[in-house]
């Protein structure tokens, strides 16, 4: 298969109790992340029992506390250079008041776009004609494989879109230490990640 585009990346760092968010700062952290710019600084929130999400619809990122994870998603993702996702998660973390050596995981989460250039069975289309002589609808289809790599867990989906020959494919990637990295290292690793997920994507 052929990476035809990049829909988004996402880091996730997931926490070993619930986070406190009474100690969150929406606006202290709107104020770290401004750019005086008054169409780019435009933001929405949501802010419910256990979560709150800010989200720049113009930079296409968003900023997600949940109950025990933080969330940073970049839906605009073209490569790492460019990304700014690892200062949003500075910022962010910084709000939840907490060290960085007391964490439960984190991981990489990249969505992308492929096109299938030979004609292969990747999502079990036996199985699905099997299914669709007892079904009266297919309401989900895809293919799933988890596994592991130098101590790092990869999760990787594909699941058809409407266009022919066309898959979204995720990868999520999950990385067991109870300490984040600072973002020298993030970013080696989730370089490395979406190498190998290219790789991957190759090989299909």
């Amino acid at each position: 298969m052929e990476l035809k585009s990049i829909k988004q990346m996402n880091i996730t760092v997931l926490f070993p109790a619930p986070l406190n968010h009474l100690l969150i700062s929406i606006q202290e952290l709107i104020k770290d992340l401004n750019k005086d710019n008054q169409d780019q600084d435009k933001t929405t929130l949501l802010d419910a029992p256990g979560l709150k999400v800010l989200t720049y619809p113009k930079r296409a990122k968003d900023i997600v506390y949940e109950q025990n994870r933080l969330l940073i998603n970049d839906r605009e993702f073209e490569n790492l250079e460019k990304s700014p996702i690892f200062d949003y998660l500075d910022k962010g973390f910084k709000q939840i008041k907490q060290d960085r050596k007391s964490i439960a995981a984190y991981g990489f989460n990249f969505d992308v776009i492929a096109k299938s250039i030979k004609k292969r069975d990747l999502l079990g289309q036996q199985i699905l004609r099997v299914v669709k002589g007892v079904a009266d609808e297919v309401q989900e289809q895809g293919a799933k494989v988890i596994f592991t790599r130098k101590g790092t867990r990869f999760d990787l989906q594909l699941t058809p879109l409407g266009s022919k020959d066309e898959l979204l494919i995720h990868l999520n990637t999950h990385y067991s230490k109870n300490e984040l990295p600072e973002t020298k290292v993030l970013k080696k690793e989730a370089q490395s990640d979406f190498e190998e997920f290219k790789k991957l994507i190759d090989r299909l």
